[in-house]
């Protein structure tokens, strides 16, 4: 599975992919590996991202709905 998603505000790495998991899929999550990392850039938009590749597990199901609207 494949997300979009990104760091925001003041937390870190680790914060923004058990946030992102949870607003994505509704389940919390730990994070048991680090894949690696690879940056792409787009020369007509003059845009640099870099991507982050983790395997997580699953822990639970998240208590209460959310969203990211």
């Amino acid at each position: 599975m494949r997300r979009r998603g990104g760091v925001e505000g003041s937390e870190n790495l680790v914060e923004a992919i058990k946030r992102e998991v949870l607003e994505e899929v509704g389940y919390e999550c730990e994070i048991e590996s680090y894949l690696g990392s690879i940056i792409n850039r787009y020369n007509l938009l003059e845009v640099i991202t870099m991507h982050h590749f983790f395997v997580v597990r699953i822990t639970k199901k998240a208590s209460t709905a959310w969203t990211d609207a």
